[in-house]
């Protein structure tokens, strides 16, 4: 993999000369290479797998991160308020946070199930729409 950048360049000699590398190819070293620069630049290939691997590292930090800021958002809305519906409670969470990102309801519902999960806001006991703060 690493040696392709140096086949294209001719800094190396492959046979058979095609464009795959193979198990059972001979490569050797190209002594009759020579270069007007004074510097060579050669290229570094990177691997698929490098950057899918890290796009999904970065993904799930920003998902990470999301879901710290909704719970926040939630809070935010539940402190002031102490007794919320549902609704409300989506609109007041998405206007939050508008200026960072725009949240999916699903999301944000998600959230709410497990703030309770965790006793930090509770159903109201007549109308479960309600939600109340848990001081």
């Amino acid at each position: 993999m690493h040696l392709i950048p140096l086949i294209k360049c001719k800094l190396l000699k492959k046979e058979p000369a095609t464009n795959s590398l193979q198990l059972d190819d001979r490569l050797s070293v190209n002594l009759e290479y020579k270069s007007n620069l004074i510097r060579n630049k050669i290229g570094v290939l990177v691997s698929k797998h490098v950057k899918e691997t890290n796009n999904e590292k970065v993904q799930s930090k920003v998902e990470d991160d999301r879901r710290f800021t909704i719970d926040a958002s939630i809070m935010k809305v539940m402190k002031s308020r102490r007794k919320i519906d549902y609704q409300q409670l989506i609109i007041e969470t998405t206007k939050l946070l508008q200026a960072r990102f725009k949240p999916d309801p699903i999301q944000i519902k998600q959230r709410i199930e497990h703030l309770i999960e965790r006793f930090f806001i509770e159903r109201d006991e007549e109308d479960k729409r309600i939600f109340k703060y848990i001081a």
